[in-house]
């Protein structure tokens, strides 16, 4: 009689366990169509280690522009540096925001690193086309006021961008809704305005 009243307690205590309300630390969106579909797995582990590595390259990229490149090696340019220390930010950026004001639909997959192989095709050519052009002809890359009118560009983009997140808020996703759901609603505060 005790060994099933331990059994009924367990399952009592399981039962408690699973209706509890969600860690904070979880990020599985609560709409089935919003589940991570990556190869990284969806855990606080893993978001965890993606920020780590993403910190890393933007602090990386940031002291390599902050100091105007390094000499001892030719493709280590300013603006290299704030090619990647964008590119991490952008990317942790996306998940922060999501994590912050859209917590029902982040996962792993709001970092946004797998967007596909176009994507990275993109930024790898970008990349090539930078360093045959700064090889071959280093000339063409010698306009810093051009240079600091793109960085500028850049971070006006991405202020315009996390800000219209933050104010279209449970609104947004970065899944594509083929339909209008009842949950939608026209926002048209902040940027949207």
């Amino acid at each position: 009689m005790s060994a099933k009243a331990d059994l009924d307690g367990f399952d009592e205590r399981l039962r408690k366990r699973t209706m509890a309300a969600p860690h904070p630390l979880d990020t599985v969106p609560t709409d089935p169509s919003l589940k991570p579909r990556g190869v990284i797995p969806n855990t606080p582990l893993a978001a965890s280690a993606v920020s780590f590595l993403l910190g890393s390259l933007f602090v990386l990229g940031f002291l390599t522009f902050a100091v105007g490149g390094f000499e001892r090696f030719w493709w280590t340019t300013y603006q290299l540096g704030f090619f990647f220390a964008a590119w991490s930010a952008f990317h942790w950026g996306e998940f922060a925001v999501t994590a912050g004001w859209n917590k029902d639909k982040c996962s792993i997959d709001s970092f946004l690193l797998e967007n596909g192989m176009t994507y990275h095709i993109a930024h790898g050519v970008a990349l090539l086309e930078y360093l045959i052009t700064l090889y071959f002809k280093p000339a063409f890359k010698n306009y810093p006021r051009v240079s600091y009118a793109g960085m500028l560009l850049v971070l006006i983009g991405q202020i315009l961008r996390s800000t219209a997140m933050i104010h279209a808020a449970s609104n947004f996703s970065h899944a594509i809704a083929l339909r209008k759901l009842d949950s939608h609603v026209l926002v048209t505060g902040g940027v949207y305005r």
